[in-house]
């Protein structure tokens, strides 16, 4: 029995998900996509149980790669990200559709999810089934949106419809609620978080360009509402629409979407536990077992969000004598940080209870040892190191989309050719 704890234990002692994709985000950092891409590709065949030719050939799109298998996908993610940096905004297009099928079947809970919950009381929050950081189920989106917009595939306002929709159901959600005796914790940490108005914005252009400008000046003045009215981009677009800065006849428009810096991912640290950990962990406790009773050890092992590019400067466009520098749209660091935060509480109240499930298990496997050596002294000893172990082999969950944008930034400009044509 102690070797079957202990072995259980262990089984967190593993290096973190960050620390085994250096590699990968240095490559991609770089700009070195077709490097990023051959290691992506080993990724997605080991986590996956498939050949690297096989995801090779078929550019992570074959049946046979799962995505629900272990971190699988994440990687595919990433895949979508390095073919479209390869300018193969297609294939990027349905790795992301796939991916965003992945992360909508993780909100229903199965039997291979409620083991995997069940087992990470007694490892760590790495085992879990991975169901995207609340950002990232945005961030698919988005990237849906875009790829179709550059692959021509004629979806692009449906997902981008599906960012704003996303949001909303996430935001509403009752994630961290923890009701007793009919009275709830009132932590309710995606009531937090700010809304991004990157789906506002592109369904206004979509509309535009179909000369919907009834519609577009709707979706236009959602998004400067979400922002807060602190967009220029924003602004005149919406008093474009509504004729206040009409276009020269003659004129296209091109909008540049700039994807600046090295985004964000997660790292693993150390954190004394908060108040609000010990009371969510502390009715956790009492609602499964009828006992609040809890080791708050400290510290303990947390993800927090390392940051590569704080700040993105602008980039700026020119043709033919015109000038625009763009505005940025989307601060994933800030974002990634905001939520992750709002979310320490319940992490850390997971780590809490984890703590206290593995020290029943030591105290348990303590005892059986003092019955079968007769020895208190063995007892006590085989209680005391299991529960050393179990708390120094424990990791942070640090799993994240590790090739996103610090920032995604646009501009448009109004261009025609030397001729008069439309560019």
């Amino acid at each position: 029995m102690v070797v079957a704890v202990f072995a259980a234990l262990s089984l967190s002692g593993c290096s973190t998900f960050s620390s085994r994709n250096e590699s990968l985000r240095a490559a991609y950092g770089s700009a070195n996509f077709s490097a990023a891409d051959a290691l992506v590709d080993g990724k997605i065949a080991d986590q996956a149980g498939v050949k690297v030719e096989l995801v090779r050939g078929s550019k992570g799109l074959d049946s046979a790669i799962d995505p629900l298998k272990n971190d699988t996908l994440l990687y595919l993610l990433d895949k979508g990200m390095t073919r479209l940096a390869q300018d193969d905004p297609a294939t990027a297009l349905r790795l992301f559709r796939r991916s965003r099928s992945a992360l909508d079947a993780t909100f229903q809970a199965d039997s291979a999810a409620l083991l995997k919950e069940l087992a990470s009381l007694f490892t760590d929050d790495s085992v879990r089934t991975y169901k995207g950081a609340d950002y990232e189920q945005l961030m698919v989106r988005v990237m849906l949106a875009l790829s179709d917009l550059v692959a021509g595939g004629g979806d692009a306002y449906a997902y981008a419809v599906q960012i704003g929709e996303k949001q909303e159901e996430i935001i509403g959600s009752p994630l961290g609620e923890i009701t007793r005796d009919g009275v709830d914790s009132g932590y309710r940490p995606r009531e937090q978080y700010r809304r991004i108005a990157l789906g506002a914005y592109l369904q206004g252009v979509i509309r535009e360009e179909a000369l919907e400008r009834d519609e577009a000046a709707r979706a236009y003045g959602r998004a400067l509402t979400i922002s807060g009215g602190r967009s220029n981009l924003y602004t005149t677009a919406l008093e474009r629409v509504n004729g206040k800065l009409p276009s020269e006849t003659g004129q296209g428009a091109l909008h540049v979407f700039y994807f600046g810096g090295r985004g964000p991912y997660l790292g693993e640290t150390r954190s004394n536990p908060t108040d609000a950990a010990i009371r969510l962990a502390g009715l956790a406790a009492f609602l499964v077992t009828g006992n609040v009773a809890l080791i708050a050890q400290a510290p303990l092992p947390v993800p927090f969000v390392l940051v590569n590019d704080a700040h993105v400067p602008p980039l700026t466009v020119s043709s033919d004598g015109h000038v625009g520098v763009t505005e940025t749209l989307l601060d994933l660091n800030s974002i990634a940080r905001e939520q992750l935060n709002a979310n320490m509480p319940w992490i850390m109240a997971r780590v809490l209870l984890r703590r206290s499930a593995k020290a029943a298990l030591a105290t348990v496997a303590g005892r059986a040892t003092e019955r079968g050596t007769k020895s208190d002294g063995a007892g006590l000893a085989v209680s005391l190191f299991m529960g050393l172990v179990s708390t120094a082999t424990e990791n942070a969950d640090t799993r994240s989309w590790e090739t996103l944008p610090a920032t995604i930034q646009a501009v448009r400009l109004e261009l025609r050719r030397a001729d008069g044509s439309i560019r």
